[in-house]
């Protein structure tokens, strides 16, 4: 891979982080974040990072200690240290609290770390320069951008929550208001990735051999180097099927891919259902983490549930109705490339 120039222009960076999570959970995301963060700094640029989770959520826990706390006198003062008894072991546990909380810059007062057990490492006090606890919303951001004044917003630490933010944040003018930079993914970028239809048009013009079209082009290769007495009996064991999908990929070069059309409602959706003819049936939510609200349909009852659970999910309400094709063997990997076109497969 190629050598990847310091940006000089760059003195501050703002990283978005990924939002509520729970031990056990999403760990990639609070360990890329911290990487980002340790990484940045090394290379010599101040840090902010905005995260809305410093701590897992045991509420449980919480009640429990409250509880604790009335049994030993404490009066009912919040979490504040000088209102508990000298000696008393939540005063102390309070302090802590204050202590981390001045340390890492937060904005209000929801943060209350002595009380909760860890999830996140990236907002431990002194992984960034300063550490923002508070709702992933434009708003907060916004504030944090007139404070801090950073000259980049690094999103992709932050998963689907950061993307999204990211991209609320461009559409919205803030960052041209700021003069803050979208660095790591920009909007077209995120765009082309999370919206189904742009996507799909996106390998259309690449001309991406998907796995239909990888078959199609397997059988155009028969029938140039076969004899035909050979081509006719493999379209016999085929049952013809072989020069349907020929035909197709003739017909419509680099459209060899599975039937498929974006619907934002459901008339839209039944509409590209029909066209396509038949069971089983994929839905695909546009911007939403993990394929949350999509699924694999089989009949018209689950198809309607699955697509008003995905257009309820999806951030732009739209939702990717494909034709499944299950039965294929699946191969994923992960490639790394850089500017000069170098590729790396990083996992598979």
């Amino acid at each position: 891979m190629s050598e990847v120039k310091k940006r000089k222009d760059l003195k501050k960076i703002m990283i978005i982080g990924a939002g509520p999570i729970v031990i056990g959970q999403a760990c990639e995301f609070d360990y890329s974040g911290t990487q980002a963060c340790k990484s940045l700094r090394q290379e010599g640029y101040e840090v902010v990072l905005l995260n809305s989770n410093p701590v897992g959520n045991r509420s449980g826990q919480i009640r429990r200690r409250r509880d604790a706390r009335a049994r030993l006198g404490c009066r009912a003062c919040g979490w504040e240290a000088a209102a508990h008894p000298a000696g008393c072991g939540m005063r102390v546990q309070a302090e802590k609290a204050a202590r981390i909380h001045a340390r890492a810059g937060v904005l209000g007062s929801a943060w209350r770390p002595a009380l909760q057990q860890g999830a996140t490492i990236m907002t431990d006090p002194g992984m960034a320069d300063r550490t923002y606890i508070g709702p992933m919303t434009p708003e907060l951001v916004e504030q944090i951008l007139d404070k801090e004044r950073p000259d980049a917003i690094l999103p992709t630490m932050g998963g689907q929550t950061g993307l999204n933010l990211a991209k609320n944040l461009a559409e919205s003018g803030l960052l041209d208001k700021y003069g803050v930079e979208l660095i790591g993914a920009k909007l077209p970028s995120i765009d082309r990735a999370e919206d189904r239809e742009l996507f799909k048009q996106a390998m259309f013009r690449i001309g991406l051999k998907t796995v239909a079209a990888a078959a199609a082009a397997e059988v155009e290769g028969r029938r140039r180097d076969e004899e035909p007495q050979q081509l006719l009996r493999g379209l016999a064991r085929a049952g013809g099927s072989w020069v349907m999908r020929a035909a197709a990929a003739r017909a419509r070069p680099g459209a060899a891919v599975p039937p498929s059309g974006t619907a934002s409602n459901m008339d839209e959706a039944l509409a590209i259902a029909a066209e396509i003819g038949s069971f089983p049936l994929i839905i695909r939510p546009a911007f939403t983490l993990g394929g949350t609200g999509g699924g694999i349909s089989y009949n018209l009852e689950e198809f309607k549930a699955q697509v008003e659970a995905g257009i309820d999910a999806s951030m732009t309400d739209q939702v990717l109705v494909e034709k499944s094709l299950i039965g294929w063997k699946e191969f994923e990997l992960e490639v790394m490339r850089d500017l000069n076109d170098n590729c790396m497969i990083v996992c598979r």
